[in-house]
């Protein structure tokens, strides 16, 4: 499959409960794999969705890490005009609504927020293509992997592109107040090593949180997808089948 494509980032804070306190984490992950996840493909993969890699953290160090979000996410739309017309079409409102009813929204360190990915570096997340004929996000048979990275200091989303330099695939990065995440498209050979050893000689005070490699999802079953902590999936075409 071509590269050709557009890259939407998103990061999710879960909705806060009625004391302000981020809501249960277990009825955050049922709804995530009972709705929201297997939504995503199924509905938007008739605007124009082509690969979905979702992956959520854990809430253990929740009151340390009140900045780091709990569930991300990196997709790639056939184009910019196919994703926007979810919102004239009933099932994609809905869709759209369904965000509310699971994400904090609030203006804070914990608001929930998706951006398309820039091929230049700026605030939001960048985007370095693959080198010739190396795995992209698209790529069915390529390993996806993400990690997430907690800073003391705010990274520069180019800088941490550079770390993975050696990566023949596609790569992105968003870097936020306290911590970086990087997606990274490759060979199936790619080790956590190989990109954690550059990224802390690089910064010294940072610290790996979270390395996850997507585990490609085939079918996704009636009652859902059975969803865990520190956990990625690879939603692509022409792997995962789409419901009629």
């Amino acid at each position: 499959m071509s590269e050709h494509y557009e890259l939407r980032a998103w990061l999710g804070w879960r909705k806060s409960d009625s004391g302000g306190a981020p809501s249960d984490w277990q009825a955050f992950l049922d709804r995530l794999g009972n709705h929201f996840l297997p939504a995503t493909w199924q509905v938007m993969s008739r605007f124009g969705l082509l690969s979905y890699l979702p992956t959520i953290f854990s809430d253990t160090d929740d009151a340390e890490t009140i900045a780091w979000p709990d569930e991300i996410a990196l997709l790639a739309y056939r184009s910019r005009e196919e994703y926007a017309k979810h919102k004239d079409d009933d099932h994609g409102r809905k869709y759209g609504k369904s965000h509310r009813e699971i994400f904090n929204f609030t203006a804070g360190v914990r608001q929930s927020k998706s951006e398309w990915v820039e091929p230049e570096a700026g605030t939001g997340p960048c985007r370095r293509p693959p080198k010739q004929d190396g795995p992209h996000f698209a790529d069915a048979d390529a390993q996806l992997s993400v990690l997430l990275i907690g800073a003391p200091v705010r990274m520069k989303s180019a800088d941490l592109l550079a770390v993975s330099a050696e990566v023949s695939g596609e790569a992105v990065a968003w870097c936020m107040r306290g911590f970086g995440v990087l997606w990274l498209a490759s060979a199936r050979d790619l080790t956590k090593q190989s990109i954690t050893d550059p990224l802390l000689q690089a910064w010294p005070d940072a610290k790996v949180q979270s390395w996850q490699v997507a585990k490609p999802v085939h079918q996704v079953a009636a009652e859902g997808l059975t969803v865990s902590d520190n956990t990625s999936w690879q939603f692509c075409a022409g792997l995962t089948a789409v419901q009629q």
